[in-house]
């Protein structure tokens, strides 16, 4: 069976993630630090488990115990009005590493890490606008905060892990 270990259950996206994994047949496991709230409103078939992803051991500790064929790494920080300029944003830098580690370290096959909008080029060459509208594969890489600079190291570094063959 595919099972898959999902960071940020209770996000932006992972709230919109958890159906569509279990309709797709993948068994769910959610990492939250409150696995209350998850509970409260989450799908029975969910196994929660509880534990800060910026908690390496923790981390170790419950990809081991899992076993994840599939990741699917949607947590951040995302304090509002806060996230863009955050020193945490390279703690989590270091703990989407980590788990990417302890994932393949565990016979891990499928990552998937969600990046942002904020990794592109908001203003466009010479200042002129992209229109708001961001393509993927023609807006051109260049963050103005920490926290899109953050997000696009981590890619840079996932890329090159994957073309190292190891996941």
């Amino acid at each position: 069976m595919k099972r898959v270990l999902l960071t940020g259950a209770s996000g932006f996206i992972g709230r919109h993630a958890i159906r569509p994994l279990l309709d797709g047949g993948y068994e769910v496991h959610a990492i939250a630090r409150d696995v209350e709230s998850l509970r409260a409103w989450a799908p029975a078939e969910v196994s929660f488990h509880p534990a800060s992803l910026l908690d390496a051991a923790q981390t170790q500790a419950i990809v081991r115990a899992i076993r994840p064929t599939h990741l699917l790494h949607l947590a951040w920080y995302v304090a509002h009005g806060k996230f863009w300029a955050a020193p945490e944003n390279l703690d989590w830098v270091a703990a989407s590493l980590y788990l990417l580690r302890a994932f393949t370290d565990a016979g891990g096959q499928r990552v998937v890490m969600a990046g942002t909008c904020a990794e592109y080029d908001w203003v466009g060459d010479g200042g002129v606008a992209w229109n708001g509208v961001c393509v993927e594969e023609g807006t051109p890489l260049k963050p103005a905060t920490l926290y899109g600079a953050s997000k696009h190291a981590l890619q840079t570094l996932l890329r090159a892990f994957r073309g190292s063959g190891q996941v």
